[in-house]
């Protein structure tokens, strides 16, 4: 099983754990000072809300595949999930 990771920077955190808590329906799973994530079921997604610098727009920290088991990973191919080969991506420097 696996979902996507979608972390915000937003500048008003208690407001945004208020809207998205009524979107999905949900309360957030965690909340330290200054951070809160929801686990949304429907549709499957780990969301993020990092506080950032007021009066900042929202904009998006990361974004990323969570699995919840290295099996999850290994048995990927079979759903044609291409694992791309260490030092290949966006931001990646050639190994010297």
């Amino acid at each position: 099983m696996s979902r996507v990771q979608l972390a915000l920077r937003v500048s008003d955190l208690e407001g945004s754990v208020a809207f998205y808590s009524n979107l999905f329906d949900v309360e957030p799973a965690k909340r330290r000072p200054s951070y809160a994530n929801f686990a949304v079921k429907h549709p499957p997604v780990k969301l993020v809300l990092i506080e950032g610098e007021a009066g900042q727009p929202t904009v998006m920290d990361h974004l990323g595949v969570e699995v919840f088991s290295t099996d999850d990973v290994n048995a990927g191919g079979r759903h044609r999930m291409l694992l791309r080969p260490s030092g290949q991506g966006v931001g990646a420097r050639p190994r010297q």
